[in-house]
């Protein structure tokens, strides 16, 4: 009879069983963090490359337009030493000006060298 009754009354399960399964249901929620941790890194590299690949053709393309800035720059020395020159040593340099010079130069120039002061400089000599 006390066998019959131990069979048939419900069996309850004890604390440690419930912290078993706490235990069981935390490991497997860090394997999953673990997991997306990892995917995100991997997709985190392949951003990195991109925007390191991007930050090259940045720089490339920077000092392409250094080196074009570097070219109009010297054009536009070129010329105002030359402007210069004729202005202050009109016998010197007999040489005709160009017939249309550069406007782009020409631009520079008299933002870096206003036509007053050439004139200004022409009068003194």
């Amino acid at each position: 009879l006390v066998r019959l009754r131990a069979l048939c009354t419900k069996r309850t399960r004890g604390a440690a069983h419930f912290r078993t399964e706490e235990a069981e249901a935390r490991a497997t929620a860090a394997a999953a963090a673990r997991a997306r941790g990892a995917t995100r890194r991997a997709a985190g590299a392949t951003s990195v490359r991109r925007q390191l690949a991007e930050a090259q053709e940045k720089m490339r393309s920077m000092a392409q337009a250094l080196l074009r800035a570097r070219d109009v720059g010297e054009q536009v020395v070129s010329a105002l030493t030359e402007a210069r020159a004729r202005a202050l040593h009109p016998k010197i340099c007999a040489s005709p000006l160009p017939a249309e010079p550069d406007a782009r130069i020409c631009e520079i120039a008299n933002a870096i060298v206003p036509p007053e002061v050439l004139e200004h400089a022409r009068g003194a000599v």
